[in-house]
């Protein structure tokens, strides 16, 4: 009895060691190929954003503008300083959702210089320069993980306005012709440099949002959207949008300086 005890003892060993030996091996292909994808990730990228043409006709969407505003849009294509064509479209959407809050353009050029940039300008005579177009590689993946191998795809991460965005233009980010020469970024509240900006200042986000309350003009809505950071040459400024329940839904913008804590109210800005 003893005997037989023990030779299945050994046999459970035996097992419980090759399993183990499997999961030790598993454990170390997967990071292989994890480190290999890392490697394969920035070669292949820079292999595909060596494409200088855009051929794709990306997207580009609009989110919290009234129909009106982007009913019709001019597109002008930028090249080395000057106007190399235009063209106007209206109402060609690819994709509206369903509270048509959010909408879908493709840019009306078949193709175009990845060095190029991309001005749209709405009814109201907003403006939005798109650029930084880039490619990356999408690496195959497997059941058991990286296989090799790769397809090249446009990025939808691009500048516009000088803030980084995954390819949607939002009011807040506009540029009036007056305002062009004097913006240099516009900060998200999630950036890092946001972050650090309001930290060093006189008048922090937390100080803003407390200015925003006391000079609200709402008695029951507790509207308060925080756009992010204006950074101009005269200083950096705040941005917040109030919902006015007094106007129908109309949105007055908000700056704050952050440096005297100024407050200002544009309620017939173009944003509105």
């Amino acid at each position: 009895m003893k005997k037989f005890l023990k030779i299945l003892m050994w046999i459970f060993i035996g097992f419980f060691s090759l399993f183990l030996i499997g999961v030790i091996a598993f454990n170390i292909s997967s990071y292989q190929k994890r480190k290999q994808a890392e490697v394969d990730g920035i070669k292949f990228s820079e292999i595909c954003d060596s494409v200088k043409i855009i051929t794709e006709q990306p997207e580009i969407g609009f989110t919290g503008f009234d129909q009106k505003d982007i009913n019709i849009l001019k597109f002008e294509l930028k090249r080395n300083g000057a106007i190399n064509t235009d063209t106007i479209i209206k109402n060609q959407f690819s994709y509206v959702s369903d509270d048509k809050t959010f909408k879908q353009v493709k840019i009306p050029f078949a193709k175009f210089l990845k060095t190029d940039t991309i001005i749209v300008t709405t009814q109201n005579n907003l403006k939005f320069y798109i650029s930084g177009y880039n490619h990356y590689a999408g690496l195959h993946y497997g059941m058991m993980g990286y296989v090799g191998g790769y397809d090249c795809a446009l990025s939808e991460n691009v500048n516009i306005n000088k803030s980084e965005t995954n390819g949607t233009i939002s009011k807040h980010i506009a540029w009036l012709e007056t305002d062009m020469n004097n913006r240099i970024k516009v900060l998200s509240p999630s950036d890092e440099e946001f972050l650090k900006i309001s930290e060093k200042s006189k008048i922090n986000k937390k100080k803003a949002e407390e200015i925003f309350m006391n000079n609200r003009k709402n008695e029951h809505w507790m509207s308060q959207i925080f756009c992010g950071m204006y950074i101009n040459k005269n200083g950096n400024f705040y941005i917040f949008e109030e919902e006015r329940e007094d106007k129908k839904g109309k949105k007055d913008v908000i700056k704050i300086d952050a440096e005297t804590g100024e407050f200002q109210r544009f309620e017939n800005y173009p944003f509105n």
